[in-house]
């Protein structure tokens, strides 16, 4: 989920405040952004819907 990052810190928000919007901590946040970890296709869901993007768009690579 490399675009997660780029696109939160576009809406403003840090790991903390997207993970207690989402449900979960700012730690699991940064696991998935760093792709250690990838979220549930549920939790993908409310990400895209928070971030006001579509699913497929968090697990795009950033365009170079």
């Amino acid at each position: 989920m490399k675009k997660l990052k780029q696109i939160r810190k576009s809406k403003g928000l840090t790991m903390k405040e997207l993970g207690k919007i989402i449900g979960v901590t700012g730690l699991t946040i940064y696991r998935y952004e760093a792709g250690i970890r990838k979220p549930n296709i549920d939790l993908a869901i409310k990400l895209a819907e928070t971030l006001e993007v579509p699913v497929k768009e968090l697990f795009t690579d950033i365009q170079s």
